[in-house]
């Protein structure tokens, strides 16, 4: 009606690109039609004739498309602002900087008074999240993700995770009733099957026996980590509760508090569907550290449950702490650690920092262009840059030398050593497949 009703002119308006990535967004179906029809009507010299009737317009003022003959305007400038042709010309005398951390902050006063298992847990898993975030309070945009008109066959790594995952606290929660094996086979059929069938209504799985496909997927995957969770328990019932954590850090006044979840007798518990690298064995030893030194006159440990990347079948880690004055030590390296990343870049990422500290730079295998955003590298891009050779060219600060930090050639690998090496003094690690279980195909992505 407002095309047939237009005179003269018919003006459209939309929003092109999205306003935090700047990705180009698609016109909706009735804009697209439109474009179809002038392009099968009207001819024009060079391109196509919704080409040429098109404008993009910059969404800011300053933007310098608008002062440019090639910009809006077609020709001629499109802007007569003053203000905003300085702003213009203001940013494009600044150079971008690739790492706007290359010094650190200025300190933090006060420090924060309480800190919890979780900030620790953060700190070493995505150092650079805690300078932004905790400090900053600066949040990053989320990964953009396209849209697909089609009903896919098949579910992605991460539709595949949420699915099993669902799966997985189902059946858990079914077997607090009666211990791991009777609660899964004596008393959830009935409510998983309302599951499955709610999950199906939802659109959560493929369609037809593609969606079947896909949840018998999942319960072989989460059936293989409850049998193996049963087997490594052994004795112990499963019975996860949370466990308060208090204890104070040095003479400073801070203290540790927090809660420990899915503790069974003096066990962490951690079954799970996803991956397990090294950021889960840097989360356990903080769970294992913090109840050890809460709770000094219990012995502690640490069961994670799942699939390993690279092998197939379910595995266990174990931690153990291998001195009564290990958790204390630990705990030094950890507090530092979060403390420096809320003023400092700090160059720990624990997949790569691993193998750094294992086998040295030249053998480390960085996914530095990888898009999960799960493991923190967009974080890690909004403060290193994207150039990873660059980290290995920054020398140790004055005061990541001497003492009881390990020597090294640049800030990556003395980081590396620094955490790795504590978590191999302080803890023993144990890491197995899972007690008389086959190897179970495919992987979740983590």
């Amino acid at each position: 009606d407002a095309l047939l009703g237009a005179s003269d002119r018919f003006w459209l308006f939309g929003q092109g690109r999205d306003l935090r990535s700047n990705a180009e967004v698609p016109p909706p179906v009735l804009v697209a039609e439109l474009l179809e029809v002038v392009d099968a009507t009207a001819v024009v010299e060079e391109g196509t004739a919704s080409a040429a009737i098109t404008r993009d317009h910059p969404r800011q003022g300053w933007s310098e498309k608008v002062f440019l003959p090639s910009g809006p305007g077609r020709g001629q400038p499109w802007s007569f602002d003053r203000g905003a042709r300085e702003a213009a010309e203001a940013r494009r005398a600044t150079p971008l900087d690739d790492r706007p951390f290359a010094e650190p902050l200025g300190p933090e006063q006060p420090l924060p008074a309480l800190v919890t298992p979780v900030d620790l847990v953060d700190a070493l898993q995505v150092p650079t999240r805690t300078l932004l975030r905790g400090r900053l309070g600066v949040s990053l945009p989320d990964e953009p993700v396209e849209s697909d008109d089609l009903i896919p066959l098949g579910l992605d790594g991460l539709s595949r995770w949420a699915l099993c995952n669902e799966l997985l606290q189902l059946r858990l929660a079914a077997a607090v009733d009666g211990g791991v094996d009777g609660g899964v086979d004596g008393g959830g059929d009935d409510l998983e099957a309302r599951w499955r069938a709610a999950t199906r209504a939802r659109g959560a799985t493929p369609p037809l026996a593609f969606g079947d496909a896909a949840l018998a997927d999942a319960a072989t995957l989460v059936g293989s980590v409850l049998d193996g969770l049963a087997a490594e328990l052994d004795d112990v019932e499963y019975r996860p509760a949370p466990v308060a954590v208090s204890a104070p850090l040095g003479a400073s006044g801070r203290r540790l508090e927090g809660v420990v979840a899915g503790v069974c007798d003096a066990v962490v518990v951690r079954p799970q569907v996803s991956e397990m690298d090294e950021r889960h064995l840097l989360a356990s030893w903080v769970e294992l550290v913090a109840l050890s030194v809460a709770y000094p006159d219990r012995t502690w440990s640490t069961l994670r449950v799942g699939p390993v990347s690279s092998r197939k079948g379910v595995h266990a880690q174990a931690l153990r702490l291998r001195s009564s004055d290990a958790a204390h030590r630990a705990l030094e390296v950890i507090v530092d650690l979060h403390d420096r990343a809320r003023r400092d870049a700090i160059p720990f990422f624990p997949v790569e920092s691993r193998s750094m500290a294992v086998s040295g730079a030249a053998s480390t295998t960085v996914t530095w262009t990888g898009r999960w955003p799960v493991r923190g590298y967009r974080w890690h891009h909004a403060v290193f840059g994207h150039r990873f050779e660059a980290l290995l060219d920054d020398e140790p600060r004055a005061d990541e030398q001497g003492g009881d930090w390990p020597a090294g050639p640049c800030r990556l690998d003395v980081w590396a050593r620094r955490v790795w090496e504590s978590f191999e003094a302080t803890v023993e690690c144990a890491e197995r497949k899972a007690a008389g279980l086959p190897a179970v195909d495919g992987e979740v992505a983590s």
